[in-house]
This record gives C-alpha cells, sequence and structure tokens, in this order.
C-alpha cells in the first residue's frame, strides 16, 4: 500500500504542474490500479487551474498590505498639523513559502501545512512602511468527487511593522479558513475561500507630546471567489501547442472590526476610520501557462485589471483600479517536490499606489 500511495503522490505533484503526458493520455494504464480518489482529484483540479488559485495567497497578501498602509495614512493625515494631500503608499514584497502536503491512507483526504515569511520595504514618501509577516496553516482536505475539493483548517499570523520616523505597529492574530473548489464544466471552474482572524493590535507612536500607545481588538472577515477557465490549443487555435489559457474573473472583500479602546493619551479611539472598516474589489485575469514534465522549466505570465468597489479608507490615496501583471518560472524538481518563482505587480493607474512581490515557494507532496 506504501509503494502504491507513493506511485500515486508522484502522479500527484506530475499533474498538478500541468504535464503534457496528461494531456496525451489517461494516468492509470489499462488494468492498473486505480488510483485514490484524492490523487484524481488533485489532477483534475490541477489541470482545470484551481489548485494554482488555492495555494496562491497573492490576492490576499496584496489586499492586506494595501489596507495597512491606508489605516497609518490616515491616522497620520488626522494628526494635528498633518498635511492632506500629496500621500502615496505602497512597495516591494518578498516571500519565502515553503509548504507540505501528507496524503491519508483512506484515499479521499490529506492534511496540508504551509508557511509563509514576507519582508515589505516600503516606498519613500510623506509616510514610509517596512514590515515583517509570519503566517502558519494547517488544514484537512476532503474530496467528495474527483471534481469538488474542500479545506478547513486553522491559521496563526503575526506582523510588525515600522513607520520610519514615527514608531511601530504590531498585530498577532489566529483564525479558522475553510476553501471550496468546483469543476463545473469542460472549461470552468469556481475556487473560493473565506476566513475569520481574531487579532489584537498593539501601536506606539512618537508625538510632539510623548510616546501614544495602544492596544485593542483587532478582527477581519476575509472571502473571495474566482471563476478559472481552461483552453488549451484544441479550444482556442491562439493558443500555442504546449501551453495553456486560465481567463479569470472574480471579487474579493474585507470587513475589519476594530475594538473601541482608550489610549495612552486619555482618548477614546477605534479604528481610522471607525469601529469597522470595509474593502473590496472586482478582478479580470488572463493567465498563460507552458504545461511541462518532470525537470522541464514551465514559464508563465498573467494580465489583468482590478477595481474597488467599496473603499472606507481612501480619504487620502485616491487609486480605484489596478493594473495587474505577472511572471512565473516553475520546475518539477522530482516527484516529489516543486518549484516556483512568481513576480506580480499591482500598480495604479492613478500612480498613487504600486506594489510588487516576489514569491518564491518549495512544495512537498508524500
Amino acid at each position: 500500500m506504501k509503494r502504491f500511495l507513493k506511485r500515486g503522490a508522484a502522479a500527484l505533484s506530475l499533474v498538478v504542474a500541468a504535464t503534457q503526458a496528461w494531456a496525451e493520455g489517461p494516468p492509470s494504464a489499462a488494468g492498473a490500479p486505480q488510483l485514490p480518489q484524492s490523487l484524481r482529484g488533485m489532477m483534475t483540479l490541477g489541470r482545470a487551474g484551481l489548485l494554482p488559485e488555492y495555494f496562491s495567497n497573492d490576492q490576499f497578501g496584496t489586499v492586506q498590505g494595501r489596507i495597512a498602509d491606508m489605516r497609518v495614512t490616515t491616522a497620520s493625515a488626522h494628526s494635528p498639523g498633518a498635511p492632506q494631500t500629496g500621500y502615496e503608499d505602497g512597495g516591494h514584497a518578498l516571500v519565502l513559502a515553503p509548504s507540505y502536503m501528507k496524503l491519508l491512507n483512506d484515499g479521499r483526504s490529506a492534511l496540508r501545512f504551509a508557511f509563509s515569511g514576507t519582508k515589505t520595504d516600503g516606498n519613500p514618501g510623506i509616510i514610509e512602511i517596512n514590515a515583517d509577516i509570519l503566517r502558519f496553516d494547517a488544514q484537512y482536505i476532503r474530496f467528495p468527487s474527483t471534481r469538488t475539493m474542500f479545506a478547513f483548517g486553522l491559521f496563526g499570523e503575526s506582523s510588525k511593522a515600522e513607520v520610519v520616523g514615527a514608531g511601530d505597529l504590531e498585530r498577532k492574530g489566529y483564525g479558522l479558513r475553510a476553501d471550496v473548489l468546483h469543476q463545473m464544466s469542460d472549461h470552468w471552474g469556481l475556487v473560493a475561500r473565506a476566513e475569520y482572524s481574531f487579532g489584537q493590535s498593539k501601536g506606539a507612536l512618537n508625538t510632539p507630546f510623548g510616546l501614544l500607545t495602544r492596544s485593542q481588538g483587532d478582527d477581519r472577515f476575509y472571502a473571495h471567489a474566482l471563476l478559472v477557465g481552461q483552453f488549451r490549443n484544441a479550444d482556442l487555435a491562439a493558443v500555442p501547442q504546449g501551453w495553456v489559457l486560465h481567463p479569470q474573473i472574480g471579487l474579493q472583500v474585507q470587513r475589519s472590526f476594530i475594538e473601541e479602546t482608550t489610549d495612552s493619551f486619555g482618548n477614546v479611539v477605534s479604528g481610522a476610520a471607525g469601529k469597522t472598516e470595509t474593502y473590496g474589489t472586482v478582478l479580470a485575469k488572463l493567465r498563460l501557462q507552458k504545461e511541462a514534465g518532470i525537470g522541464e522549466w514551465a514559464p508563465g505570465m498573467h494580465i489583468g485589471i482590478e477595481h474597488e468597489f467599496v473603499n472606507d479608507l481612501d480619504d487620502y490615496v485616491k487609486e480605484p483600479t489596478y493594473g495587474l501583471l505577472g511572471l512565473t518560472l516553475s520546475r518539477q524538481i522530482s516527484r516529489n517536490a516543486r518549484f516556483d518563482l512568481v513576480y506580480t505587480l499591482h500598480q495604479g493607474l492613478k500612480g498613487n499606489r504600486s506594489n510588487d512581490t516576489l514569491v518564491t515557494s518549495l512544495s512537498f507532496v508524500f
């Protein structure tokens, strides 16, 4: 049985990488034992382009960075004598993201453990923010069919930020996360994620009147949903042979709940925009990826557009629409290990906000 599962894990890694071998034939030869449902499900969802979106934290991380920047900008602009115009924000982020997946013996489920460490370098301006962010996820994954995947789990997170020349901010949290992946037809599938974080924020900022400190509850609800297509040369002649085109359309929304508290100066405060903050965007992307086998490099790219439909923190930085550009380079190192290098740019079309991220990930499946 162990030998069978090991062979199955090798097939999983191969197809999650969208190999050409899959396109040329079925995963099991005639007369061979059928692979476990969990592996066949991962093959189906990997080929459909849904698994890469499940593994990616690009949209989630970008939203967290924007909200953090906007909170600091709004709070700073509310300070006596602070400028009321001329604010811009954004920066650069480097992310290291190893993960490990353990296939379970029931043939329908798996455990996934993922870590991410992020270091950000804020753009110079009226306000500059540099941060270190850590997150750990542990999830139980279930495949009720080869076209559907559910994932449930826990996460912990922490962030420490320096507002250059002004002070320090910190947030720690933990929460619950749920994901659904479903292939609805031969060409379209759905990826959805929802999570709730129970958090506590602390701040220490220098003011002309001394050090201002405060601590307060800082919870958030985050959700996104994405429709993902898959089209190859046999479907669209414009798609190069050996490549796959994944058109995408989706939305994300975040609602934050900030506890009312009394700061060290005796002021009763909550968040920069009150006790609640809401932020949401819609987006559309085209992702083109080369399908490759073990030991082969697989380049890819994506372009897109993103537009805010709600933003409670946009009083001082107006940037409702972003252009998206991404480049990827992947390699299936072995039957059980995969390397991915992903660069993504979110550029505000007004030039008031720009974020780019370089993610290096190493994934193992056993």
